[in-house]
C-alpha cells in the first residue's frame, strides 16, 4: 500500500490525528460526526488486516477510497489551519502595495508541491508495473489469441480433447480465466514445483454445492496432492526463465520455448528501481529474465 499510494497512505494514518484542528476548519466542524465515521472504519479495517498473519490485496481494496478520503480530510486540515495562523501575520506584515499576502502565496506553492509528487511518484509506479512486470498478461494474452488457435495445435488436437495449460511456481501470476480460450476446451493446471502451500481448488459441476463437504481443503495453508497433475500430462507450460523449473524429471516431456517476455528479476535489482520507474536508470540498475511459455513436443507428434 505504501507503494500504491505512496505520500497519501502516511497522510491517511494521520488523519485522525489532526482531529484537534478541525474546530478552526468549518467545512470539518460543521460534519465532525459525518466525517469520523469513515475514518475510524478505515482505521478499524487497517488494524484487523495488519493483525492478520495472511494478508491479500482482495482484502485491503474495500478500504481505498476510504485512504483516499482520509488523505484529503488531513491535507485539507493541516493547510486550513496554517492558513488561519498566518493569515493575520501577513496582513499585519504586508506592506502597502506589495501585492497580496506572501504566506498565501507559500502555502499555495506548497500545496502544488504536494499534489505535483503524488502524481510523479503514482506515475512513476505506473510505469513501473507495467514495464517490469506485464509479462504474465502479455505471455497468456499471446496464449489465447495466438498460440492456441496456431495451425500446429489445431491439427494435432482433436476438437474434444482438453488442453492442458499447466503452471508451477508461478502459479499466483495467472490474472483470471478470462485469459484464456473461450472454448471449455482449454483448461488451467498446476504441477509440483517448490511452492508447498494450498493451491486454489476447482469448482465442482455437481448440483447443490453448498451441502458438501470438502475434505481436500484446509486453514493451515498446507500441501494438497490432488491439485497436481502430472507433468507429462501438459500441453503447455508457463515459467519464469528460458528452462523449466519443475521438481519432476520428466524424461517423456520435450519442452519447446515458444514464447517469452521481458520480466524483472526481483530479488537481484535494488529499490527503488525495482518498485518506481527512473528515466535512464531503472534500466541500468534492475536485472531481467524471461517469462515463457512452452510446449510439450511429445504431445504434438
Amino acid at each position: 500500500m505504501i507503494l500504491n499510494f505512496n505520500l497519501p497512505f502516511f497522510l491517511a494514518l494521520v488523519s485522525l490525528g489532526t482531529f484537534p484542528l478541525w474546530n478552526s476548519v468549518k467545512e470539518l466542524k460543521d460534519r465532525t460526526t459525518k466525517f469520523l465515521v469513515p475514518l475510524l472504519s478505515m482505521y478499524l479495517w487497517f488494524s484487523m488486516m495488519c493483525y492478520l498473519p495472511h494478508k491479500e490485496e482482495r482484502f485491503l481494496f474495500v478500504v481505498y477510497p476510504l485512504f483516499g478520503f482520509a488523505a484529503a480530510i488531513s491535507t485539507h486540515s493541516m493547510f486550513s489551519f496554517i492558513y488561519e495562523k498566518t493569515d493575520q501575520k501577513g496582513k499585519q506584515t504586508e506592506k502597502k502595495g506589495n501585492g497580496g499576502n506572501r504566506y498565501e502565496t507559500l502555502i499555495h506553492v506548497l500545496k502544488g508541491l504536494l499534489v505535483l509528487s503524488v502524481i510523479l511518484l503514482g506515475t512513476s509506479r505506473i510505469v513501473s508495473m507495467q514495464v517490469n512486470y506485464s509479462a504474465p498478461f502479455h505471455i497468456y494474452t499471446q496464449y489465447s489469441q495466438n498460440i492456441s488457435l496456431s495451425p500446429d495445435v489445431v491439427s494435432n488436437i482433436e476438437y474434444d480433447q482438453e488442453i492442458r495449460l499447466c503452471v508451477g511456481e508461478e502459479w499466483y501470476r495467472f490474472p483470471a480465466h478470462f485469459f484464456l480460450p473461450k472454448s471449455n476446451q482449454h483448461s488451467l493446471n498446476f504441477v509440483p514445483s517448490s511452492f508447498k502451500g494450498l493451491l486454489p481448488g476447482k469448482y465442482t459441476s455437481e448440483s447443490h454445492t453448498s451441502g458438501i463437504s470438502i475434505w481436500t481443503m484446509n486453514d493451515q495453508n498446507k500441501e494438497e496432492k490432488d491439485r497436481y497433475i502430472l507433468e507429462r500430462e501438459c500441453h503447455f507450460l508457463i515459467e519464469s526463465g528460458t528452462l523449466p523449473k519443475l521438481e519432476g524429471n520428466c524424461a517423456e516431456c520435450h519442452w519447446k520455448l515458444v514464447s517469452s517476455f521481458t520480466f524483472l528479476d526481483a530479488d537481484r535489482s535494488p529499490q527503488p528501481f525495482r518498485a518506481f520507474y527512473i528515466p535512464f536508470y531503472s534500466s541500468f540498475k534492475n536485472t531481467y529474465t524471461s517469462y515463457s511459455l512452452f510446449k510439450n513436443e511429445n504431445l504434438f507428434s
